[in-house]
């Protein structure tokens, strides 16, 4: 449970206790196994009714989210690097060429091993590959060059200057912070990640692309409607 905002701890624990301190554990989650390692590409087309515009969405297998884990954590750093609204991939896709409404790449937050997802909403169905093999050539770049120092450095800072300007209200707060209380356990959890990134180098990020960045680790998915 928790509770945000201007209260009398005192009281609120109280009425706590009173509400809530007969609750017994219950549900237990049971063991799942791991799933195997992914070895290959895979890719589905789905197409379904509507009109909308085709979507491509890159899913590449992570491990479990581990707020210490430097090199996973170096992944979401990646992902503001090469899909973010200052990477020159953006630039070039959604504001030079136009070819792309929106583009972006995020790292799961999950207790289970997740995914780091690429997904790009394209104008047109006919840009479909040209769009993918752009994100490819990115990325393939990303394997062999760290970023610059000063770079690195801007990411970081939006990372944690977005992070603070989001907790601007009590309900903001709770929705920021249990996400990552829920998946460690801890509310420890928030500290540790922003601490983490303050310590991701260039190296780390560069072996996050070499790592995880890999065709052998993802699913391609494209939906297309067909209104």
């Amino acid at each position: 449970m928790l509770v945000i905002g201007d209260v009398e701890p005192q009281p609120t624990l109280e009425l706590v206790r009173k509400y809530y301190g007969g609750w017994k554990p219950g549900y237990q989650a049971p063991q799942v196994p791991a799933e195997p390692e992914q070895t290959a590409e895979r890719r589905v087309d789905v197409s379904y009714p509507g009109n909308t515009l085709p979507i491509v969405w890159l899913g590449y297998k992570a491990e479990a989210y581990e707020p210490s884990n430097r090199t996973l954590l170096a992944s979401q750093v990646l992902c503001e690097l090469l899909f973010g609204e200052t990477s020159e991939l953006y630039r070039k896709l959604v504001l030079e060429d136009q070819v792309v409404e929106s583009l972006q790449g995020e790292l799961g937050t999950n207790r289970d091993p997740g995914l780091i997802d690429v997904i790009a909403r394209v104008k047109d169905p006919a840009n479909v590959d040209s769009v993918l093999a752009a994100i490819d050539a990115a990325i393939a770049h990303s394997q062999q060059q760290p970023p610059s120092p000063e770079k690195l450095a801007a990411i970081k800072s939006r990372l944690r200057y977005s992070f603070l300007m989001s907790l601007d209200s009590p309900p903001n707060v709770a929705r920021q912070v249990v996400r990552l209380i829920a998946v460690t356990g801890s509310f420890n959890g928030v500290e540790e990640t922003y601490a983490t990134f303050e310590q991701v180098t260039a190296e780390d990020v560069l072996a996050a692309a070499q790592r995880y960045l890999v065709s052998q680790r993802r699913t391609i998915a494209v939906l297309r409607g067909e209104g």
